[in-house]
């Protein structure tokens, strides 16, 4: 799926991935509760626990990454910039002053100087 960029909101699935990245928040944040309550289970109860304890460290290490992977996305969108955004009327003003030049160029047939 090609992501589809508009002006005032920025890429269309950006509710989505910002809903996945709070659920991933969530659920980190959980797992690490559940870690702590099965650090002190284990300690009594032996058996299980261990085992149990290592898949919620795996989960915990899983969410991490898939957060980490978001935020790798986020700067190479450049979704989570603080600056300011670009303002696209004066990049526009800027190209069609330059392809003007351009074309008077060419009409002419001459290459004009640089401005000082």
């Amino acid at each position: 799926m090609t992501p589809t960029y508009t002006p005032k909101t920025g890429l269309a699935l950006d509710p989505e991935i910002a809903a996945v990245k709070a659920a991933l928040r969530s659920a980190t944040d959980d797992l690490i509760v559940m870690c702590t309550q099965l650090q002190a289970v284990s300690a009594v109860l032996p058996g299980n626990a261990g085992q149990v304890l290592n898949e919620v460290r795996q989960c915990i290490r899983m969410a991490i990454e898939a957060e980490s992977d978001i935020e790798k996305r986020d700067l190479k969108t450049g979704a989570s910039r603080g600056g300011p955004d670009i303002d696209l009327e004066r990049a526009r003003s800027s190209i069609r002053c330059r392809l003007d030049r351009l074309r008077d160029c060419r009409d002419t047939g001459r290459i004009p100087r640089r401005p000082e």
